[in-house]
């Protein structure tokens, strides 16, 4: 597998949990280089999330399901979605769209959707309507970037 690369593909949805996720992302990042739609859960830090944005060159839109490990991130990320990617070094203030949701009311996991590139303005009520089946999110709280 060490020479391997497929190009060809263009979409990503992966579902693990793996011990050593940092290499499973370098190893996504060799085997899989052209993705422009990822997917990927069961994420433990915000610099995983970081690593692939900045390691995708060609992404243009991802979802994440990355464990929150304060109360005080989800309460900043709600209003401020763009602080759970600051860092990443490709992104810049208006290059994407970012969307946060908590997964469940209970669960102290979240989900980061970013669009990136040019997006097209939107009207206000098209952001606002109402969320994907399974997700929760608190009217009034999604945050919308332009």
């Amino acid at each position: 597998m060490r020479l391997y690369r497929f190009e060809q593909i263009r979409t990503l949805k992966i579902c693990t949990r793996l011990p050593r996720m940092n290499y499973f992302i370098e190893e996504l990042l060799r085997l899989f280089p052209r993705v422009e739609h990822l997917q990927m859960s069961s994420l433990k830090w915000r610099a995983q999330m970081i690593r692939l944005i900045d390691g995708f060159p060609h992404l243009s839109n991802a979802s994440f399901t990355v464990k929150l490990p304060y109360k005080e991130d989800e309460q900043r990320w709600y209003f401020e979605p763009e602080l759970s990617i600051r860092g990443t070094r490709r992104l810049t203030r208006g290059t994407f769209r970012c969307r946060f949701y908590r997964s469940t009311r209970t669960s102290r996991s979240c989900d980061v959707h970013i669009w990136i590139g040019k997006q097209p303005r939107r009207p206000c009520w098209a952001a606002c309507c109402p969320p994907r089946r399974g997700y929760y999110c608190p009217v009034g709280v999604v945050a919308i970037l332009v």
